[in-house]
C-alpha cells in the first residue's frame, strides 16, 4: 500500500464501522487506568456560521445600532440589562444569571487583523490560531500540515505522561482541525452515551475481534490498522462504563445538550480527557435572523445552565472551563432580508467557576466602524494564551499576551 500513517489516521472512519466508537486519530499511548482527580477540563463550543455578537450583547442604548437595525433592534425590548448600557439577548437568560452570579465572564470584541469575511478561511484561522498580523498576510491554511491550537496543547500534556486521549470531540464526524496534531491526535465519539452498550451484529462483532487480535508477525500498516483497533475496543470500555454514570440535573431535549450531558458524565466517571470540542451550527443568518437566532440562543442558554447544573451537582464546577465563539461576527447595519451579513470581531463567552466573571475588553464602539465592521480590540490569540498558560498549564502556542481572565 502506498498510504502513509496520515493518511490512515485521517481516514479512521473504516475502523469506527467495526469498533462501534470512531478512533479518529487515537494515540498508540497505552490506555492505563488514571485517576485525574482534580484535572482541569477545557471545554470549547463553536458557534459555527457567524453569530450576531451585536444581538447578543445589545448596546441597547445606543442610537446607533438601533439606526442601523431598524427591524433586529427589537430584541432590546426583551433583553436582560448587564449594566454598562450593554443587555443579553431575550433567549439568554441562564447565561444572564451566571454573569451575575461570577460565573460568566464575556470578553467584547475579539477578532484578529485583517479579518477574513469567508467562513473557512476564517474557522481555519480560529482552530489553528495562525492568523495575520497587521501588514502581513500567512496565506491559506494548509490543512494537510496544519496544527490546532488545541492539539499543541494536548501534545504538551501528552509529553508529560498524561493518559490519551487528551482531546475528544463529541459529535458526528471527525475531531475538527484544532484538535490536529501528530504528539497527542483527537478522538471522536457521539453526543450520546445513552446507547453505548449496544450489540454489534454478529459479523461485524467478529470482524472487529479478527482485526483487534493481535498477532506477533504483523508488520507495517497492518500492525498499525489492529492497533487501532484495540485502542477504540479500549474507548469504548470506557464510554460503556461513563453511560453508567447517570446525570443529575434537568437537561433539555436539544442535539448541544445532549453533547453537553455527554461530556459532563464523562468528567464524573474521571474519563482522562483535558479537552472536548462541539459545535453548534446554523448561525449563517443573511435573511430573517431574529427567529432563527433566538432558538439557537435559546439553545446554547438551556444547554450551558444544565452543564452549570451538572458539574456543579458533581462538585466538578471549578475544574471545568468553556470557551464559547464563533468564527467571526456580523455587520452592523442589517440588511435589505432582516437579517445580517458577514462581519468581523464579536463576543466570546467564558464559563466555569473558575472564570473572573464581568465584562472585559473594550465594548463595540459603533462610531467608529471599519469598512462596515465593529473593530476588533481584543486578539482572540490572547484568550488562547489564558487558556493554555493559565488553565491548562502549558505554554501558550498563540504568541500572544495571556489576559486576566482566571482565578488563581
Amino acid at each position: 500500500m502506498a498510504s502513509t500513517r496520515r493518511e490512515f489516521l485521517f481516514h479512521g472512519v473504516q475502523i469506527a464501522a467495526v469498533t462501534a466508537v470512531a478512533p479518529w486519530a487515537l494515540s498508540r499511548r497505552a490506555f492505563a487506568s488514571t485517576d485525574d482527580g482534580g484535572a482541569r477540563v477545557l471545554v470549547v463550543i463553536e458557534l459555527a456560521g457567524g453569530n450576531d455578537g451585536l444581538n447578543t450583547v445589545i448596546p441597547w442604548r445606543d442610537e446607533r445600532y438601533h439606526r442601523a437595525r431598524p427591524t433586529l433592534a427589537a430584541a432590546a425590548a426583551g433583553a436582560h440589562d448587564i449594566g454598562a448600557d450593554l443587555a443579553l439577548h431575550p433567549s439568554l437568560p441562564r447565561c444572564a444569571g451566571l454573569l451575575a452570579a461570577g460565573e460568566l465572564a464575556i470578553v467584547q470584541g475579539v477578532g484578529y487583523p485583517q479579518p477574513d469575511r469567508s467562513h473557512f478561511r476564517s474557522s481555519d484561522i480560529w482552530q489553528t490560531a495562525l492568523a495575520p498580523d497587521v501588514h502581513e498576510d500567512v496565506g491559506d491554511v494548509d490543512r494537510r500540515t496544519a496544527t490546532g491550537w488545541l492539539g499543541r496543547a494536548c501534545s504538551q500534556l501528552a509529553r508529560r505522561g498524561e493518559a490519551a486521549p487528551l482531546g475528544v470531540h463529541v459529535g458526528d464526524g471527525p475531531p475538527p482541525l484544532s484538535l490536529t496534531d501528530a504528539g497527542a491526535p483527537g478522538a471522536a465519539i457521539g453526543g450520546d452515551l445513552t446507547d453505548r452498550r449496544r450489540e454489534l451484529p454478529p459479523a461485524a462483532a467478529a470482524a472487529r475481534d479478527a482485526l483487534s487480535a493481535q498477532h506477533d508477525g504483523d508488520r507495517g500498516e497492518l500492525a498499525f490498522l489492529r492497533a487501532t483497533a484495540r485502542d477504540g475496543l479500549e474507548l469504548e470500555r470506557r464510554l460503556e462504563g461513563a453511560a453508567r454514570v447517570q446525570p443529575s440535573a434537568d437537561w433539555p431535549g436539544t442535539d448541544l445538550a445532549r453533547k453537553l450531558r455527554t461530556i459532563a458524565v464523562l468528567v464524573a466517571s474521571g474519563f482522562p480527557a483535558r479537552v472536548y470540542t462541539l459545535r453548534l451550527g446554523g448561525f449563517d443568518t443573511h435573511a430573517d435572523q431574529a427567529p432563527v437566532q433566538a432558538s439557537l440562543l435559546g439553545e446554547l442558554d438551556g444547554a450551558l445552565g444544565a452543564f452549570r447544573d451538572e458539574l456543579a451537582a458533581r462538585e466538578a464546577l471549578g475544574r471545568v472551563t468553556t470557551l464559547v465563539y464563533s468564527e467571526f461576527g456580523r455587520r452592523v447595519a442589517e440588511n435589505g432580508t432582516r437579517g445580517t451579513d458577514h462581519g468581523a470581531a464579536a463576543p466570546v463567552f467564558l464559563l466555569g467557576g473558575a472564570v473572573r466573571g464581568g465584562l472585559h475588553g473594550e465594548r463595540p464602539d459603533l462610531a467608529h466602524l471599519e469598512d462596515g465592521d465593529v473593530r476588533h480590540s481584543t486578539d482572540f490569540r490572547s484568550v488562547y494564551a489564558t487558556l493554555e498558560r493559565d488553565w491548562l498549564g502549558v505554554h501558550p502556542t498563540s504568541k500572544r499576551a495571556p489576559l486576566d481572565l482566571l482565578r488563581g
